[in-house]
């Protein structure tokens, strides 16, 4: 057996094992099958387009690739099989689990150079502060009830009962509430995802939304770190790349500085402050008064199918101008990368 068919033997048994583990042991799942749904597809795919992308575009080109071709595949599975299961989702998981094998085929399994030191600092604080929020101010059970943070969350009742009506059977698509019988028209595309998560694990879907927000606001800093410094063509590309990923990231609105005040103020412990106030812009009602949408606080921390949207929209960008070289680099040789066109598309 050559060197590359026993990586691709040992890589796929080792792929179905652990599928099968997650499938008898639900918390495995966390471990062994989510990694298939938010990265592993997507960057097998990006690393077989070969892409002049740097390692932090790739890495959230995989996020964002992952989710869209696991939420897609697992959507038209359950219209092939009548109806969205656990079993349609492992279905879906075996067959992107595929990647995995033909990456080891290809010697494609290792991470290769690593992200750009800015590029990590600002998509590991973006995580931090959304999967901390998230987790300690989503969903907290409390003497009077369940609390859910500062703010209603976008609605988090709503799309929380689209996941989990979804998991409990019988209302794949989903129906409007007060139209029975009408498909749900209101977009559940990150909700739907979520329900997926939490569907392999046997979870209750809250903690799937705060992995899924966390994982795509990581994807968000490094593709917009990617696509800035593909578009700044200096010595200083690098640094204003990294400027611009903290920029998308965490400004547009100055509501953060209240959470400063009432911390430098004594008014609470820092995780109390941000699992029960909603720092962001107060609008017209009261300071600070900012028009400008905050994409932390009424984006990443708010509203999920933005967090799931905004690293989509960069990722399909930065994959359109590295499949379409610049006239400079066409008169270099480069040609048009046809299947990174294809995935902007």
């Amino acid at each position: 057996m050559t060197t590359r068919a026993g990586r691709a033997v040992l890589a796929a048994a080792a792929t179905a094992v652990g599928l099968l583990a997650a499938w008898f042991i639900p918390s495995l799942a966390v471990p062994l099958a989510w990694p298939l749904l938010l990265l592993v597809p997507g960057w097998v795919l990006i690393g077989s387009v070969r892409p002049r992308i740097d390692a932090a575009g790739r890495i959230g080109l995989g996020v964002v690739l992952s989710v869209a071709i696991s939420t897609h595949l697992v959507f038209w599975l359950s219209h092939l099989a009548g109806g969205y299961a656990r079993g349609v989702v492992f279905a879906a998981l075996a067959i992107v689990a595929t990647t995995v094998p033909l990456a080891a085929w290809q010697g494609r399994l290792s991470a290769g150079r690593l992200p750009r030191a800015g590029a990590v600092v600002v998509a590991l604080a973006g995580m931090a502060v959304v999967g901390v929020t998230l987790g300690v101010g989503l969903w907290r059970t409390t003497a009077t009830g369940i609390s859910s943070g500062g703010s209603n969350w976008s609605d988090l009742g709503v799309h929380l009962s689209i996941a989990e009506t979804l998991n409990a059977g019988g209302n794949f698509p989903p129906q409007v509430p007060y139209f029975a019988g009408v498909p749900l028209v209101y977009h559940w595309f990150a909700d739907f995802h979520a329900a997926i998560l939490a569907q392999a694990a046997g979870l209750f879907s809250v903690p799937a939304m705060v992995v899924q927000s966390t994982v795509l606001t990581g994807a968000l800093a490094l593709l917009v770190f990617s696509l800035a410094r593909r578009l700044v063509r200096d010595r200083g590309a690098v640094r204003a790349a990294a400027i611009a990923a903290a920029l998308a990231v965490f400004a547009g609105g100055l509501g953060w500085t209240l959470f400063i005040r009432d911390v430098a103020t004594g008014a609470g412990t820092p995780l109390d402050l941000i699992a029960n106030h909603s720092y962001d812009n107060q609008w017209l009602t009261d300071w600070p008064y900012f028009r400008i949408p905050s994409v932390m606080g009424t984006g990443l921390l708010v509203h999920r199918a933005t967090t799931a949207g905004l690293p989509m929209l960069v990722g399909a960008v930065l994959l359109l101008i590295a499949g379409l070289p610049s006239a400079a680099r066409r008169a270099a040789g480069w040609r048009d990368n046809r299947w990174c066109i294809g995935l902007a598309g």
